[in-house]
Parts: C-alpha cells; sequence; structure tokens
C-alpha cells in the first residue's frame, strides 16, 4: 500500500511540473504578438471589407469613376478622387456603400492643385461612414503588396485586386503619377484606393497599364522618357501618392505624423 502511494504522489508530482512548464510555455506563446499585429498588417479580408467601406462611385453626366472616403467634419464628408473623373461640365454626385446618393460639391482640382489628376469633393450626410486613415511615405517601398477598388464602367459591382508596388519613381509623371504596381486597373476604377497592408491610403489609381499614348510618360519637369524606359512604364498601373496631396493641399489631407 505505501509502494502505491509513492507511486501515485511521485506520478502526481511529476503531472504538476509537467503542467506548470505546459502553463508557463502557454504564457509566453499568448504574450508573443501574431505577426499581424506585430506589423500592423490587416487581412486579406479586412483589406477588402475596408476597401468595400471607403470606396465610393463618382458619377458623371457621361462618364463615372471612383473616389474615396478621407474625411469627416460634423456632417461634411470629403472624397477625393481624380480630376479628370469630373472633367465634364456640371453636377457631380456620388453613391455611398450603402447605396445612397449624395450631390457633390467641388472643393479643388487639376491646376488648382498643382497640375495634379487629383480632385476633392465634399457632401453632407446625416449617416456615419468609414474614413480611410491616409499613410505616410516612410514606409513605401518596391515589392511592397498593396490593394486596389474601384468601380469599372462595366460592372456595378466594386472591384478589388492584389498586387505589388514595382516601381516608386523619384519623378513625378505628367498628372503626378509615381507608383507604379502590378495591380489590375480598369476604365472607370481612376480615383478609387490603393491601399497598403496596414490598411492605410498610400494613393489614388488614375493610369492602368498599357496607356494608348506615349505622350501619357512624359515627366511633369518636361522630360521625355526613351523608347525602352516607355515600355517598361507601359508595364504598370499607377497612382498619385497621397503625399502629393499633403503637399499642395495640407488643409485637405490630414496625414498622421506617426507609420
Amino acid at each position: 500500500m505505501k509502494r502505491f502511494n509513492i507511486v501515485a504522489i511521485a506520478s502526481l508530482t511529476g503531472f504538476l511540473m509537467l503542467s506548470n512548464a505546459y502553463a508557463k510555455i502557454s504564457q509566453q506563446v499568448s504574450n508573443q504578438p501574431t505577426s499581424i499585429l506585430a506589423n500592423n498588417t490587416l487581412t486579406l479580408e479586412k483589406l477588402r471589407q475596408l476597401a468595400q467601406a471607403v470606396t465610393v462611385k463618382v458619377l458623371s453626366s457621361n462618364k463615372g469613376g471612383s473616389g474615396v472616403l478621407i474625411s469627416k467634419q460634423g456632417r461634411t464628408y470629403t472624397i477625393l478622387t481624380n480630376a479628370h473623373v469630373i472633367s465634364t461640365k456640371g453636377t457631380h454626385s456620388i453613391q455611398t456603400p450603402d447605396g445612397k446618393t449624395h450631390k457633390t460639391t467641388v472643393i479643388s482640382r487639376g491646376d488648382s492643385l498643382s497640375g495634379n489628376d487629383l480632385a476633392v469633393l465634399q457632401f453632407q450626410a446625416q449617416e456615419n461612414y468609414q474614413i480611410v486613415t491616409l499613410a505616410t511615405n516612410s514606409n513605401l517601398s518596391e515589392n511592397q503588396e498593396v490593394l486596389a477598388a474601384g468601380f469599372p464602367d462595366d460592372s456595378k459591382e466594386l472591384v478589388i485586386t492584389n498586387g505589388k508596388i514595382s516601381l516608386l519613381s523619384p519623378q513625378p509623371l505628367i498628372g503626378g503619377y509615381q507608383i507604379g504596381y502590378t495591380n489590375e486597373i480598369r476604365q472607370g476604377m481612376s480615383g478609387g484606393t490603393l491601399l497598403n497592408q496596414e490598411g492605410k491610403l498610400i494613393g489614388i489609381n488614375g493610369l492602368h497599364n498599357n496607356a494608348i499614348l506615349n505622350e501619357t510618360y512624359t515627366y511633369q519637369n518636361g522630360t521625355v522618357p526613351n523608347a525602352e524606359e516607355i515600355q517598361r512604364l507601359k508595364k504598370f498601373s499607377f497612382a498619385v501618392p497621397i503625399q502629393t496631396l499633403a503637399k499642395v493641399a495640407p488643409n485637405l489631407a490630414v496625414i498622421p505624423t506617426g507609420r
């Protein structure tokens, strides 16, 4: 009987030691942030949900495009899009993710933004819509994965594409385009969202790959790339960096000071 008690106590002691060791290991693992939390990246599903929440459809008299909700003050929402999306005269409106249509006021565009292919619209609404966070340029890099979203002319639904940054041009092209990426951009997705993996807006879609006119690939300073360079540029879609808006209209872009 005594022998049985000794064995039982030994077994129990071993079990408790193993349990304590397991508890310590479990605590260490639980205290370590996952890779997603460690670098603030979002899952693809979360990014898609965010893109759906902050991307709007821009409606004009003879063509449409896309836009991004970038700020809210009281009942006033501000949208960023491309100047060429609202180049036609007349009234413009936007359709928010809930399907409602709102008349907009053009705040600035094109020439008033130093010739960059950007335009800022505003509308009034009682509804509470999600606003995107604007990114800094500090963590932009080639091969960085990005997500693009917009409303193509041939689809009533929002289209979201995945890709990566392939070119960060030190010299902006006409319109202010500097971020070249592999995502497919279709007609109508201009003005739409370009998000990094943290869900922050790094740019505005505006130029799809293989533009017909070679003049499209002229730099803002008037320099014309050689034929080989033009062919390389044509491989990518291009966006205007959000930092461009911060430079030419800092009162319209609320950029966080950190990452």
